[in-house]
């Protein structure tokens, strides 16, 4: 059935009274200094598809990311790419000796497949330092820090910026349509009911119903179509369930009413989307966003849905759901939020929102416990925010019984300064 919501109690814009009251209110919200062998959660992506050729030492240094009593930490380690079938050793330090190599961290198999492999590594002597070798064919590897334990009482590791490995954020050399991609038009609806459809190289010019399970949309573009009610460019309903990749969305007929995914159990990766109303209206669980530009909301100074006031747009709108994940994405043009928790439907929890560079809104990050109460189990953790957001300095407000679930660090503005959580 078409998504249609009473939007005018969605959220209430922030008044100037009480913007003025919170920022009162507002504090920085930070871990707790470590005690002996403390150990910290961190969910950090620290190399992204950095090619090491064969027999070849590739050093990582975790300098920026780990504080220096670091005794260990847990690295989770994906190779792909490899021509023939390859180990990959892990080392502490910046040496891959025989006694470790002989340990290696995963087998990559031959044909470019991704394996994946984990480990607790000891750092206690290394430097904060861990060195790379593949040994007989040359892959990419994606390294992400998942947590390090340090020795001593001390401070958390000082903030590091976000890091991707490549410096860069996404945006025109790396989100939508691979240049030289050759796309199909497919007019109208497309209604998706076989499980495990893969749909490569289409542009669709109407709305994708995601009805079954394991649905793959990559290289293509989904332009929608004229909308007379709430809808979205990709709707996910009942069992369904889809992955879009390499992709870009859009409304080609701009309209109050267009949307970019509506739904649950979708992940999204390397997309371009623009020019819709709210890019993600999250209704559910399992939900995964990564490495992708969303920007160029639509904007109406007098919108239908909001009666006849101003458009209350979102990069990521969630009323309900668990095992959300929004990592490593270039997020701006809302007037509202980048990412409004509203709990509308339902309880919202473990969401993380992580290592991203966030522009806009009227408050970059607002979270409303409304009816169900304090949210748990959120991370919002290493991300970059600049100062455009319409109520000036306010990166993020937050309802005041949530801010003590929240692991929080590593936030700042782009000029290195830290940021505040407004207690609402």
């Amino acid at each position: 059935m078409p998504f249609r919501r009473p939007l005018s109690n969605v959220r209430r814009p922030l008044g100037a009274l009480g913007l003025a009251t919170a920022v009162l209110a507002a504090l920085v919200v930070g871990p707790a200094a470590s005690a002996e062998a403390a150990t910290s959660t961190v969910d950090l992506r620290v190399l992204t598809k950095k090619w090491v050729g064969a027999g070849s030492t590739y050093v990582l240094d975790l300098s920026g990311s780990l504080p220096s009593s670091t005794t260990s930490a847990k690295l989770v380690v994906a190779a792909s790419g490899a021509a023939s079938r390859t180990t990959v050793a892990m080392c502490a330090g910046s040496s891959v000796t025989s006694g470790c190599a002989s340990s290696p961290i995963v087998t990559a198999p031959a044909g470019g497949g991704t394996v994946y492999g984990e480990r607790t590594i000891d750092l206690s002597s290394a430097g904060r330092k861990v060195a790379f070798k593949p040994a007989s064919s040359g892959v990419n590897l994606t390294v992400r820090l998942e947590s390090y334990t340090a020795s001593t009482t001390s401070a958390p590791a000082p903030a590091p910026a976000p890091s991707t490995g490549s410096t860069t954020w996404p945006g025109d050399a790396n989100t939508g349509v691979p240049s030289g991609t050759s796309l199909r038009v497919h007019e109208g609806d497309l209604k998706v009911t076989t499980a495990g459809t893969v749909i490569d190289g289409r542009e669709i010019r109407g709305t994708v119903w995601v009805q079954a399970p394991g649905v793959v949309i990559k290289n293509s573009k989904i332009t929608g179509r004229s909308y007379s009610s709430d809808l979205a460019l990709v709707m996910v309903q009942g069992s369904g369930s889809v992955t879009i990749q390499d992709s870009e969305m859009y409304g080609r007929v701009p309209s109050p009413h267009v949307r970019g995914v509506i739904g649950q159990n979708f992940k999204l990766l390397r997309v371009d989307m623009h020019d819709v109303i709210d890019h993600m209206v999250i209704t559910g669980s399992n939900v995964t966003v990564q490495d992708s530009w969303l920007r160029d909301n639509l904007y109406y100074s007098s919108d239908p849905n909001y009666g006849g006031t101003p458009t209350h747009d979102d990069n990521f709108q969630i009323s309900a759901g668990s095992n959300i994940n929004i990592i490593h994405n270039r997020l701006s043009g809302t007037h509202n939020a980048s990412l409004m928790i509203t709990q509308d439907r339902g309880d919202v929890s473990n969401v993380n929102f992580s290592n991203n560079h966030v522009s806009d809104g009227g408050c970059a990050v607002n979270i409303a416990q409304k009816a169900y109460g304090p949210i748990s189990g959120m991370k919002i953790q290493n991300n970059t925010f600049t100062r455009t957001q319409i109520h000036g300095g306010c990166a993020m407000i937050i309802d005041s019984g949530t801010i003590p679930l929240l692991s929080q660090y590593g936030n700042r503005w782009s000029d290195g300064t830290a940021v505040k959580i407004i207690s609402r």
